[in-house]
């Protein structure tokens, strides 16, 4: 199992797609400043807003790429808030790239 995990700083006002095969050590990485280069080093308050299931890192990275590509907040926003929208976004992974996603 592999995941894509969307987080969100208030102090920041920021959000971040990352993915990982454990998603609640790298939420304790992000909030410690673990990764001394990386966007998330700025806030110490990352919570977790989505989480998408995939079945291997290769799916994770496509989707995870795919997401970034979109480089919007509302996308990321409608994707974390509304349920038709995560169910269009499911099909439409599903159909480019013949991958799978489950949300938790």
């Amino acid at each position: 199992m592999h995941y894509v995990y969307i987080l969100y700083s208030t102090s920041i006002d920021h959000y971040y797609v990352g993915e990982s095969e454990d998603y609640k050590v790298r939420l304790n990485q992000h909030n410690t400043g673990f990764f001394k280069t990386s966007s998330t080093k700025n806030a110490e308050d990352w919570v977790l807003k989505l989480l998408l299931l995939l079945g291997n890192r290769a799916e994770g990275r496509k989707v995870e790429k795919y997401i970034k590509s979109m480089k919007s907040r509302r996308f990321l926003e409608r994707l974390i808030g509304e349920f038709e929208f995560r169910e269009q976004f499911k099909h439409l992974v599903k159909e480019k790239f013949n991958i799978i996603i489950s949300f938790s």
